[in-house]
């Protein structure tokens, strides 16, 4: 690769490799939820479905205590960093 340093592209390399490894990207939001790839202190997970959206809440207990004591919640959604079945 021109003008690409032998780091970059070796972990070019590394990812395509890795990724044969990966599950594929869900089409739909009609996917099994596997809990064993949610870190092990996210005791709360709620599989929510309304309106037919899906959503995914996850929370540690240290997490849960926070919200509990702030007045206000502001929710932030940043879509542009997953696929297209979540958006």
């Amino acid at each position: 690769m021109p003008g690409a340093s032998k780091s970059s592209a070796c972990n070019g390399c590394i990812g395509r490799h890795r990724s044969k490894n990966r599950r594929k990207h869900p089409k739909t939001q009609d996917f099994e939820l596997l809990h064993e790839h949610i870190p092990t202190d996210f005791h709360h997970c709620a599989d929510v479905q309304h309106s037919g959206m899906r959503h995914l809440v996850l929370a540690n207990d240290e997490q849960l205590k926070l919200l509990s004591k702030a007045k206000m919640w502001y929710v932030d959604a940043t879509f542009k960093v997953v696929k297209q079945s979540f958006t």
